[in-house]
């Protein structure tokens, strides 16, 4: 890729590896690849598989740097204009780390976890639900929530449509 091209090629003109892309909502981040050692990285089916696996060091990484995440948890909560009294269903929730970036009182958190090892992470605590299984089948009722919230999850999950149906 040539120098000042993003990788997508939509937004040329990027000068540094993480300057904001002409339209300025999109940033790119462009990085240098060199050979080592064959490295064996396991392939995994489906997200379960991934965070079976990963979960314990995931959230471990969310324990150590808590503000890491800050910028997209706090894009997603303004987007969702939450009001006091909301009830949010976040899924896959992960650890639950949503729940504890809402500031909006009286707020009531569904985290819906597919696996055990995130499930097992999401510790109960005020304003927060915890289910496991699959987002297609939840079990709420109708029109039972008021925000949908999937932050970094839904790009592992095969059955979208029946996500999005449910």
């Amino acid at each position: 890729m040539p120098h000042g091209t993003c990788p997508d090629g939509a937004h040329p003109g990027t000068k540094s590896p993480a300057e904001e892309c002409g339209s300025g909502r999109v940033r790119h981040l462009r990085v240098s690849t060199f050979r080592t050692h064959a490295l064996r990285i396991p392939v995994f089916d489906s997200y379960q598989d991934i965070f079976n696996q990963r979960g314990a060091a995931y959230h471990e990484g969310m324990l150590r740097y808590p503000e890491a995440r800050r910028h997209e948890f706090a894009l997603v909560l303004d987007a969702a204009q939450l009001q006091p009294g909301d009830t949010v269903v976040d899924m896959p929730s992960g650890g639950g780390y949503l729940r504890d970036r809402i500031d909006t009182p009286d707020v009531e958190v569904i985290a819906i976890e597919t696996t055990q090892a995130f499930y097992d992470q999401c510790r109960e605590r005020p304003g927060l639900q915890r289910r496991l299984g699959p987002l297609s089948e939840t079990g709420l009722p109708e029109a039972a929530v008021d925000v949908v919230v999937s932050l970094a999850g839904l790009h592992h999950v095969d059955d979208r449509a029946g996500v999005f149906a449910e």
